[in-house]
This record gives C-alpha cells, sequence and structure tokens, in this order.
C-alpha cells in the first residue's frame, strides 16, 4: 500500500479552512435554487416576486467582512460572535482545529467580501481569501449564507464558485 507524503496531507489540509463548512443549516440546495446575480427572487409561498439585493445586503455583508477581519485577525471571539446561535457549538470545537477557520497552521492575509445575492430568502455572500500556509499561497472562494435569525448572522459556510461582484447601483 503506497502512502502520501505527511507534507502532501497536511499541505492539503491547510489549504481549507472550513471548519464550519458542514455545519449549518444549509441544506445542499443554495446553489441549484436559481437565485441571480442580476434580479434575485425569493417566495412568499405563493408566488415568487423580485426582492432588492439591498434589502438587508448591507448588513449581511458587514456581518461576513466582520467575520473575515476575524479570520485575519485571529480573534476567535469576534468570529464567534458573527455566527448564528445553532453553528456556535460546532465553531467552538472546530475554531482552532487544524482545518478550523483560526487554525495556528495557516494565516489568512487578504479576504473580502466579492458579492451577495438572496436566494431561498436568505443571502449568500460570497468571498475571496489568501491563505498562507507556510510560505505557499492559495486563493480561497468561500460562499457564506447568512440570515436575519433575532439578528444578522451566519448560517453557513462552505468552499464554493467564483467571486461574483454585486452589480452596480444604478
Amino acid at each position: 500500500m503506497r502512502t502520501l507524503p505527511a507534507v502532501t496531507l497536511i499541505g492539503s489540509l491547510a489549504v481549507l479552512p472550513l471548519g464550519l463548512a458542514a455545519c449549518g443549516s444549509d441544506d445542499g440546495n443554495a446553489n441549484a435554487s436559481g437565485g441571480s446575480w442580476e434580479s434575485p427572487k425569493v417566495s412568499d409561498g405563493n408566488s415568487e416576486s423580485p426582492k432588492a439585493v439591498s434589502d438587508g445586503a448591507a448588513e449581511s455583508r458587514q456581518v461576513v467582512q466582520t467575520y473575515l477581519e476575524a479570520m485575519t485577525d485571529k480573534d476567535v471571539a469576534k468570529g464567534r460572535a458573527q455566527l448564528c446561535e445553532p453553528l456556535r457549538a460546532a465553531f467552538d470545537k472546530t475554531a482552532t482545529s487544524p482545518n478550523g477557520d483560526f487554525s495556528a497552521a495557516f494565516t489568512v492575509d487578504q479576504a473580502k467580501v466579492t458579492g451577495a445575492r438572496v436566494v431561498a430568502g436568505k443571502h449568500e455572500v460570497t468571498t475571496s481569501a489568501r491563505v498562507v500556509a507556510k510560505s505557499r499561497k492559495v486563493p480561497v472562494n468561500i460562499v457564506f449564507t447568512v440570515t436575519n435569525a433575532d439578528g444578522w448572522c451566519i448560517a453557513n459556510e462552505k468552499l464554493g464558485g467564483t467571486p461574483t461582484p454585486t452589480p452596480a447601483a444604478s
């Protein structure tokens, strides 16, 4: 049986800083729900109606930006405060683990919000980050699901997609 060198395995793990990726209330249909960056729609249960991205978009973008800053600063308490209550127990167990968002095995030296859209009544906020493990710099795209559950908070986090800029206001 052939085994991979430990350096390869550790290097692979270090570029995936998503300890929360398997957590949250995402049912896996967020990307397949048909949300559009230009004309997002949400369902009220009876019919689909247009909903402006700006309805809560500033708040959801700010929550995610604060979380990204916490990752960059390695401020676990600040990051935890951006999460919805159901995620906090899992976060407490994984945040500083080798694959957690706040692991000592790597740093996040650049991170920014790149877009936002409404999907199934929640906001998807796309981001672009650069993870540095040893001397290797790896770009990572992360999609956060943000909801207004007793205040705006992160309900899910997953690796994903190409960062798409939010359309310019006209």
